[in-house]
C-alpha cells in the first residue's frame, strides 16, 4: 500500500513532518554508501529515491511534490556529506538551510 502523493495544502503540520522524513531517507541512505561512493552519494540517494519511489512506485503523479520531497532527499544527504567532509559547522549551515525551506514551507501552508 502506498500514501497517494500530497503537497499537504492547510497542513503545515503534515509538511514538515513529510519532509523531515524525506531528508532523514537521505541522511540514512547518504550515510549507508559513503564509504564507498564519497560525494557521489550525495547526487546518487536522490537519484535512486526519485527514481525507484517517485517515479517508479508513485508513477509520476503530482510531479511537483516529487520534486519536492526529492529536494529534500537532497537536502539530508548533504547535511551528512558535510559533517563528514568539512565537520560540524558546515552540517549545521545545510541544516539550517533545510531549516529554513521547512519554515518557509509550512508558512505557505498556514
Amino acid at each position: 500500500m502506498t500514501l497517494p502523493p500530497s503537497d499537504f495544502p492547510g497542513d503545515p503540520y503534515g509538511f514538515v513532518t513529510s519532509q523531515c522524513g524525506h531528508a532523514c531517507i537521505g541522511l540514512a541512505g547518504t550515510l549507508l554508501i559513503w564509504p564507498w561512493w564519497g560525494w557521489w552519494a550525495v547526487w546518487t540517494v536522490p537519484l535512486w529515491y526519485f527514481l525507484g519511489w517517485e517515479i517508479g512506485v508513485q508513477r509520476g503523479r503530482l510531479i511537483r511534490d516529487s520534486l519536492h520531497d526529492t529536494a529534500h532527499v537532497l537536502a539530508g544527504s548533504g547535511v551528512i556529506a558535510a559533517a563528514l567532509s568539512y565537520g560540524h559547522l558546515a552540517a549545521l549551515a545545510v541544516a539550517a538551510a533545510e531549516f529554513a525551506a521547512l519554515m518557509i514551507g509550512a508558512w505557505r501552508r498556514s
